[in-house]
Parts: C-alpha cells; sequence; structure tokens
C-alpha cells in the first residue's frame, strides 16, 4: 500500500523549496541539488529512515524497476550491484544532508499544517484559500490543534520520565550509596541522599516543561502558509555549506577551548558538590544523571519544533550558556549513545532494580493470595 498522499505532499514541500531555495555558489554541485532537497524533505517532513531513503533514491536511479517483469533488466542491475549500492548511498548518506535537512526542517510545520486544512475541508480548500482571512482562520485552527495535541503528549511523557527518575534514583539511593556510606565511609549524610534522589526530577521538569508555545508561533506558521499559497516572497532559504573548523591551527585552539570548557563546567561542578559532603560514589551518580537529565531534557524541549517555525535567531546570554552547558549535553549524549552497546545499565536495571522488584511484587502477591485463602476458611 504506497502512501500516496505522504509522498503528494512530499512532492508539494520539494517543488515549493525548490522556487524558493537560493544556493550559495559552490555550495552543492548543481547536479546533486534537487536530489539532495528531495531527501532532506523526506527525511524532515515524512521523518523516512534509511531503508526508505535508499529505497526512493534506488527507483530514481532506476525507475524501470517496478515497471519492468524482465529477468534481463534485474541480471544487469545485479551484475551491477556493488556499483548501485555505493551510488545511492553515496546520495543518502550526503556530507551536507545533515546541514540541509536541519534548515529544511524549519519549514516542515507550515506544510503539515496546510495539509490538516486541505484533508478537512478537500472540496473546500480552493475557495477557502483565495479568501486570506478565511485561510489564516483555518491555519489557526489547524495550528492550535498541532500544538495542543503536542503539548499534551509531550506533558504525559515528561510526568511519566519524572516518575521513573524519582523511583530509580530512590533505589539507586537504597542499593547503592546509602550501603556505601555506611560501609566504607562510615558517615552518613543525607543532604547528597536527599539531593541525588530530588534534583534529577526536578532538573527534567524545569528543562523539558517551560518551553512554552505563544500565539507569536501562530501567527509565524500563518504567515509562512501564506507564502506557500500566494507565493509570496516571505519564504526564503539561502543554503551554504557551513565553513569546517577541524582544519588548521584555529582548530586546535578551539579544541583546547572547548576542552577548557569540560574542565571549567565539571571542575566547578565537582567543587561545589565536595562542599556539599558528597563522596565519590555519589559525585559520579549526581554527574552520570546531571549529563544523561540535560541531554534527553533538552530533546524532548527540542521537539517543539515539530509544531513551530523555529527562530535562528540568538542571543549574547542564550549563548554564554550554551558554552558552560555544551560539555553536560555532550557528555549526555555519548552516553546515551554507548550504553546501549555497553549494557551496563540494562544489567544495573535487571538484576539491582527489576529483580528485586519483581521479587517484592511476588511476594506481595503470595501474601494477598494467603490473606484471601484464610479469609475463605473464616
Amino acid at each position: 500500500v504506497p502512501p500516496t498522499r505522504e509522498d503528494a505532499l512530499a512532492s508539494f514541500m520539494f517543488r515549493i523549496i525548490a522556487e524558493h531555495i537560493e544556493w550559495q555558489k559552490g555550495s552543492v554541485p548543481e547536479a546533486e541539488r534537487e536530489l539532495q532537497l528531495y531527501l532532506a524533505v523526506y527525511r524532515t517532513l515524512l521523518k523516512a529512515d534509511i531503508a526508505r531513503l535508499r529505497s526512493r533514491v534506488f527507483f530514481l536511479y532506476h525507475p524501470q524497476w517496478k515497471k519492468t517483469q524482465s529477468d534481463e533488466y534485474a541480471r544487469t542491475v545485479a551484475d551491477d550491484l556493488d556499483q548501485v549500492i555505493t551510488t545511492v548511498d553515496g546520495q543518502v548518506k550526503h556530507p551536507i544532508a545533515e546541514q540541509l535537512s536541519r534548515q529544511v526542517g524549519r519549514y516542515a510545520v507550515l506544510f503539515n499544517v496546510l495539509f490538516d486544512v486541505a484533508a478537512k475541508e478537500p472540496d473546500e480548500f480552493l475557495s477557502l484559500a483565495a479568501d486570506t482571512n478565511s485561510l489564516d482562520s483555518a491555519v489557526k485552527k489547524a495550528a492550535s490543534a498541532r500544538i495542543k495535541k503536542f503539548s499534551s503528549r509531550k506533558r504525559n511523557r515528561v510526568f511519566r520520565a519524572i516518575a521513573f527518575l524519582f523511583f530509580t534514583k530512590m533505589l539507586l539511593a537504597i542499593a547503592i550509596e546509602l550501603p556505601y556510606d555506611l560501609l566504607v565511609s562510615h558517615t552518613t549524610t543525607m543532604l547528597p541522599l536527599v539531593v541525588n534522589v530530588i534534583f534529577p526530577p526536578f532538573l527534567l521538569a524545569a528543562i523539558a516543561l517551560t518551553s512554552g508555545v505563544s500565539l507569536k508561533h501562530v501567527k509565524e506558521i500563518q504567515k509562512g502558509v501564506r507564502a506557500i499559497v500566494y507565493h509570496s516572497g516571505e519564504l526564503k532559504l539561502i543554503f551554504k555549506v557551513k565553513k569546517p573548523w577541524s582544519q588548521g591551527t584555529l582548530a586546535v585552539v578551539f579544541a583546547v577551548l572547548y576542552v577548557a570548557t569540560f574542565l571549567v563546567t565539571f571542575g566547578l561542578i565537582g567543587g561545589l558538590l565536595l562542599t556539599l559532603g558528597f563522596n565519590a560514589v555519589s559525585m559520579i551518580i549526581f554527574l552520570l544523571f546531571l549529563s544523561l537529565v540535560t541531554f534527553f531534557g533538552i530533546r524532548i524541549r527540542q521537539s517543539c519544533k515539530e509544531v513551530i517555525v523555529p527562530s535562528s535567531r540568538g542571543s549574547i546570554i542564550g549563548s554564554l550558556i550554551d558554552i558552560f552547558t555544551l560539555p553536560i549535553l555532550r557528555a549526555g549524549r555519548w552516553i546515551s549513545l554507548r550504553t546501549p552497546r555497553i549494557n551496563v545499565f540494562l544489567f544495573f536495571m535487571d538484576f539491582i532494580i527489576e529483580a528485586p522488584f519483581k521479587m517484592a511484587i511476588e511476594v506481595i502477591e503470595s501474601w494477598l493470595a494467603f490473606v484471601r485463602e484464610k479469609k475463605e476458611e473464616v
């Protein structure tokens, strides 16, 4: 069952963006521009995975594959399969793919909202689009509905994560931190235990739940949809490949400064924890959860880009905060990407937390069954 409507929407977005994009000279070879833009639309608008992207590129290079039943043609492709794979993956994993997708993705919400308006009133859409006020009103309703649904889903997601974090930290405190204090440090300082239990859920809530969507964002969507429908010049995308900083003397200077921000950030946090009476184990657990919670909180916060047109403008204060929070984010990303391979957390959750938890539930259920049995005897 081919996704006809989704493919039509992607083709529409591709045509509109192609009309409004301005390629900086030398950024991308002309022969590859349309294909890379097409793939960027599929990545951002339809959230296409690598398998779907590969199939799209393959069919673009071999359109007759679906039309012919010829074994000879199949053998021709099979004989040249290595080159076919190299060509397809070369386009799917193009060096500019990520940059272009980020820029194109800023406009995906406009086409999703326009799709919602057209899908709700398909027969009246053309007449509705002919009147600016009617179109604005319909877009406002559709955008508000998307924002409301997204906000509800995000809230539920954050509350579940907060509950899980609080429960996990309580178990960690009982299973690791408290025994370490009693058996190794021979002291019991409650402040580190309380901070380690309360701080991660509070931090996640502070990061993820403070990203509100206001009426200003709806107006930006209305403005963007008008630019699409009426072909105004307000929708313009200039694409240029960003200069790599991983070359030359400047790269060495930036690398040193980057390492310095790591040392300063984690050094200041470590110094603060020592003054609060944290021991080595408590500090490791605090920094581990600080990195992971900050990373996932920012990921949840940035997910609001699905329902708004994100602004490319920044502030000086925001940039300074980014400099010193980036090490924490990078550490959280590094841990989240590698723990599935190491399976340390899965081991920990299974044997230290989940197994005792299951055992406790089983004991409770057995006790309740025993009580019911005794009650029936009475």
